[in-house]
């Protein structure tokens, strides 16, 4: 498995310390984030494909923040993926309805999520304009004429990945946790995180 991550030779936290990492900050992506909560707020369907696509933004958020750290944040990010990669193939088996198409919707996911990183990296980087065509494109599939659906998302991404990057890498690195800021700033303060994995 070490080999597929695309790294050999020592590094800071032990390598198995970092898989579980990245399992557990997969975890943080998906058990405690309202899924619900998202298809009714961002009038999104309810839909396996919109859980994907909730799913996904909060995974490359923490991608964001883990290629500040380096070997090991890259090492981390990867198993990130891999678990993500692992629970889709798990979760579409059990889609009975599928049956010989689900190479085929796998495949389409691995595409939008491969756009969707580049996109969202580009919509990052420059101004709320950019990401706001980034969230249109990719979290919406360029189906949303509500500009305040996509500036809620947009201001979402922003106060994340500015408190994500505010976290201790330790945090991250050696325990895998994360919490999120709420859909809407000022509302029920709660955070995200995950309770299930503690080491």
């Amino acid at each position: 498995m070490l080999g597929k991550l695309g790294f050999q030779g020592r590094m800071k936290y032990g390598k198995s310390k970092m898989l579980l990492s990245g399992a557990n900050l997969y975890e943080c992506c998906v058990l405690p984030v309202d899924h619900v909560y998202f298809f009714k707020t961002c009038n999104l369907p309810d839909t396996y494909n919109s859980w994907f696509i909730i799913t996904e933004l909060h995974v490359w958020m923490c991608m964001v923040r883990l290629m500040g750290d380096s070997r090991e944040g890259r090492f981390t990010r990867n198993a990130l993926v891999q678990m993500m990669w692992k629970d889709m193939d798990s979760r579409s088996r059990k889609i009975g309805s599928m049956g010989s198409d689900r190479s085929m919707y796998l495949q389409g996911l691995h595409e939008h999520f491969q756009a969707a990183l580049f996109g969202y990296d580009e919509g990052v980087l420059g101004d709320d304009k950019q990401l706001a065509a980034a969230v249109w494109r990719h979290f919406y599939e360029m189906n949303c004429n509500d500009a305040r659906r996509i500036e809620m998302m947009v201001d979402y991404v922003r106060r994340n990945i500015h408190y994500l990057s505010n976290l201790d890498s330790e945090l991250l690195l050696q325990k895998g946790r994360v919490t999120w800021l709420p859909l809407i700033e000022n509302e029920n303060p709660r955070r995200y995180t995950s309770s299930n994995r503690n080491n």
